[in-house]
């Protein structure tokens, strides 16, 4: 599989950067935890 491929199943545009891939999936990271947080 790509790396265009699998930016695909992230968001709808591919990223200009490594850095900005790694802001982005963190951003998600973030947001699970918190959900997971939530839940508990």
């Amino acid at each position: 599989m790509t790396q265009d491929l699998k930016e695909k199943y992230y968001r709808n545009r591919s990223f200009k950067n490594d850095e900005e891939r790694l802001e982005y999936l963190f951003g998600l990271y973030e947001e699970m935890i918190a959900k997971e947080n939530i839940i508990k």
